[in-house]
């Protein structure tokens, strides 16, 4: 497919398919991948195996396309070290800002809350959080979402009265959870290539706390959130922005700043269309070029 036409090819490389059968880069559907055994791993997700992989396929069809864009810098340098052999460009996921009732909307929920949005898969990681929120006191947790590991997760979850399952909501729904929240707990497990879910609560004014793995260091470390790796670190910082309301004011602060100059809508896709400009003078296609304006 990427020989059809002779368009400005643009591919955006929203899962790690190109390096990965799989696109997780979760081997053998229990740990991150670091080395390649593709064809045990896809066995192990009872795939058929992608024969087309050993043939040099890819690597033959890929001057076809003028343009990778990678979501994140960790997503970038993660096709590389996996043999990716073309440059990627960096331009983030982006977001429209909210309607203003969005920012009118009452809080969705009577106490206090921290809150997870996601499908509810073992790579996201709610496993991991859902033993800081034992006891009768403290704030609660809100999950947002549905998935094949629901059942699993309600189980571990049953006489924890501080948890609570939504089930799976409309975004337009959503905003108010993530505007009331103390904070966006983002456990995943995975190696994601951005993280959308980090941004929607930074277009919010929410600080997220965040398992310090994939991309989510770079997107924290533009403001607005907290980091951990073991339960200590999660507790500690459930704990901060409990008790500390100046300093979640700060990262509330801080999270909006950071959406603003980094992924909002008018901001990306002024990235997005630089990237098409160089792509169409490389290719010398004149008609894009005149139709964005060469301002590069």
């Amino acid at each position: 497919m990427l020989a059809l036409g002779d368009a400005v090819k643009i591919y955006e490389a929203h899962e790690h398919w190109l390096v990965c059968p799989t696109h997780v880069l979760w081997r053998d559907n229990r740990e991150l991948c670091e080395a390649r055994a593709c064809l045990s791993c896809v066995l192990s997700y009872r795939r058929p195996p992608q024969l087309w992989r050993w043939t040099g396929l890819l690597e033959r069809e890929l001057h076809h396309v003028d343009a990778f864009i990678a979501k994140s810098d960790f997503s970038r340098d993660k096709h590389r070290a996996f043999g990716f052999p073309r440059e990627m460009e960096v331009v983030p996921y982006f977001l429209p800002d909210e309607p203003p009732a969005a920012n009118e909307s009452a809080s969705p929920h009577p106490r206090p809350y921290f809150l997870f949005v996601g499908r509810l898969e073992k790579i996201k990681g709610v496993q991991d959080i859902i033993p800081a929120f034992a006891g009768d006191d403290g704030p609660d947790l809100l999950i947002v979402g549905s998935g094949d590991y629901e059942a699993e997760l309600k189980q571990q979850a049953a006489g924890h009265p501080r948890i609570r399952f939504t089930g799976r909501l409309e975004p337009e729904q959503i905003a108010a959870y993530y505007r009331h929240a103390r904070a966006l707990i983002v456990p995943s497990l995975c190696y994601e290539t951005f993280g959308i879910i980090l941004i929607e609560a930074f277009r919010g004014g929410t600080p997220v706390i965040a398992r310090r793995i994939g991309p989510f260091p770079e997107i924290v470390a533009r403001g607005g959130g907290l980091m951990f790796e073991t339960e200590g670190d999660l507790r500690e910082a459930i704990t901060a922005l409990t008790g500390d309301d100046d300093r979640r004011a700060k990262l509330a602060q801080e999270a909006r700043h950071a959406f603003e100059q980094n992924w909002r809508e008018e901001v990306v896709i002024e990235q997005y269309l630089d990237v098409v400009r160089r792509a169409a003078r490389a290719k010398g296609n004149e008609r894009v070029i005149s139709a964005l304006g060469d301002r590069l």
